[in-house]
């Protein structure tokens, strides 16, 4: 539904700072890619949820070679023509979407963005979530996505 050349995701939970966005901007426009993925190195989470989080980077990062430290983060700047192309086509395919992006041909970069402890909401992230992660991550892993 975007009309804009350039789309920005985040979560609505404030975790990400929107004030970010600016100099996200000038980073995005600078390095001349189709997305910039922000990246939370100091994330603060409960440690549940930093473990799943590791592994499911280093799995990506293993497997299907996405050139992003935090595939999970969902604050990202997108050409218009890079959204317009991914296809979410199951429930959770949207935590990988640097790789969709990257299959799909569009280059990919990242920046160091700040992260705050959650003040709003609760995690939506459960056991089930993570074996349905897993499962979508083999069938893009093998083509069958």
């Amino acid at each position: 539904m975007a009309k804009g050349r350039i789309v920005i995701s985040m979560d609505g939970d404030l975790q990400d700072d929107p004030g970010e966005i600016p100099s996200m901007l000038a980073v995005f426009r600078q390095s001349d890619v189709d997305a910039l993925c922000g990246w939370r190195r100091s994330r603060k989470a409960p440690a549940s949820a930093l473990f799943l989080s590791r592994m499911g980077n280093f799995f990506q990062s293993l497997f299907l070679r996405a050139p992003i430290h935090d595939i999970s983060c969902t604050f990202r700047i997108y050409k218009r023509e890079a959204v317009k192309k991914i296809e979410l086509k199951e429930e959770g395919s949207h935590r990988f979407i640097p790789f969709l992006l990257k299959k799909a041909g569009f280059s990919l970069a990242e920046i160091e963005i700040q992260n705050r402890p959650r003040i709003y909401g609760q995690s939506k992230y459960s056991s089930k979530k993570a074996l349905q992660t897993m499962r979508l991550f083999f069938k893009i892993l093998f083509n069958i996505y």
